[in-house]
């Protein structure tokens, strides 16, 4: 298995301002973001969704779907949200989690000894900074399809945009660009670690519902249910 470098903390100085200009850490839980975790579930088919924050030391879980989170802090060396932001790529997908010897101490992996699956994005803001991510886990592995990708980083562009509505936030200039990838006939890249990687999925046109993903996101969350167990 190939092993990820932990060591590079996504964008070091800049990465660890962009978070904190955000002032989302250590915030109590809202509904909004409860929201795109269930819909994020919904849409991979999966029991268990995360938003989470990474700074230096740790990955700050501000929304958990679907599983009990007794404490909000994973030591950064230990969390799946500190391998998805030091890749290179756009997409990680982790099969067997506990047999990863980096995952296996994961306190959430302690808790939920049957997770067999984990997928995840980044949370990016404009400049590229890797300020968190998003991620659907499972009890079996799975592959998700392309149109579950794209949605999957549609939702994680809304989280972003959530983040930006905060009147909390210091520098008050737009920091996502919404319709980066929408339009594009390709995904970004991505790979697996015992791994699903975009490049060994079939190439695909984009859909034409895909540059429509907010209004498909609009309706699918007024169906998801508010609990996947």
């Amino acid at each position: 298995m190939q092993k990820t470098n932990m060591n590079t903390k996504g964008s070091g100085i800049e990465r660890e301002n962009a978070l904190l200009n955000f002032r989302i850490l250590d915030t109590e839980p809202e509904e909004a973001y409860d929201e795109l975790a269930r819909l994020a579930a919904y849409v991979c088919k999966t029991p268990i969704a995360l938003i989470t924050f990474i700074d230096k030391e740790r990955e700050w879980i501000k929304s958990a779907v679907g599983i009990e989170v007794s404490a909000r802090d994973i030591p950064y060396d230990r969390s799946f949200g500190a391998r998805v932001i030091s890749e290179p790529e756009e997409f990680l997908a982790v099969f067997d989690p506990a047999g990863d010897e980096s995952l296996s101490v994961n306190p959430l992996l302690q808790n939920q000894t049957d997770i067999g699956f984990y997928a995840g994005v980044p949370l990016k803001d404009c400049y590229g900074n890797k300020i968190g991510s998003l991620c659907v886990l499972g009890y079996k592995p799975k592959d998700l399809s392309f149109e579950q990708l794209s949605l999957l980083e549609t939702i994680a562009r809304q989280v972003m945009l959530k983040l930006e509505q905060r009147p909390e936030r210091r520098d008050q200039r737009p920091l996502i660009e919404l319709n980066k990838h929408e339009s594009q006939d390709e995904p970004p890249p991505g790979r697996r670690l015992n791994v699903m990687t975009r490049s060994r999925m079939p190439a695909l046109k984009t859909s034409p519902r895909i540059p429509a993903a907010l209004r498909l996101m609009r309706f699918l969350i007024k169906r998801a249910p508010k609990k996947f167990l």
